[in-house]
């Protein structure tokens, strides 16, 4: 497993930013001379790069986005969220096997017993949503997005 599986991809690591999503996090995709380059941050605003050689100290100027992991964008999903007739609890799971992995999180009114990609299965057929991403980071990501356009990140 290399590190870019553990955090957001650029993509959607451009997405949270333009949502509001936090930007404090280790991680961050800075534009460094080459291209964009997955980098570790320091307390100090110091950057360095895990995919080169190159580092430096942010500035105004400085275009970077917040890589955060999974265990991140965690912290930011309700466990919970209640609408007017249920409510919904969030679920995770691993679709596929070794070869072909994705992952998933749901929002429904019950416990997964039987996923299938690229839908979720439950036994109520009551699910808020569900996405489906090549990483956990991502897909957490997308349901934040999700929760975010529709206003159900406070509804816990």
């Amino acid at each position: 497993m290399q590190l870019t599986d553990l955090v957001t991809s650029l993509e959607v690591s451009k997405q949270l930013k333009a949502a509001g999503f936090p930007q404090e996090s280790v991680f961050k995709w800075v534009d460094v001379l080459n291209g964009w380059e997955l980098c570790t941050v320091s307390k100090f605003g110091n950057w360095q790069s895990l995919e080169s050689n190159s580092f430096g100290i942010f500035h105004e100027k400085t275009r970077a986005f917040a890589a955060p992991t999974a265990s991140e964008i965690g912290e930011q999903l309700p466990l919970e969220i209640e609408t007017k007739d249920n409510a919904f609890f969030i679920d995770f799971d691993i679709l596929g096997d070794h070869d072909i992995r994705q992952y998933g999180v749901i929002y429904s009114n019950s416990k997964m017993v039987e996923s299938e990609l690229p839908k979720f299965s439950s036994t109520l057929n009551e699910v808020l949503h569900s996405e489906v991403a090549d990483t956990e980071a991502d897909a957490r990501a997308k349901m934040w997005l999700y929760l975010k356009q529709h206003n159900l990140l406070g509804k816990r």
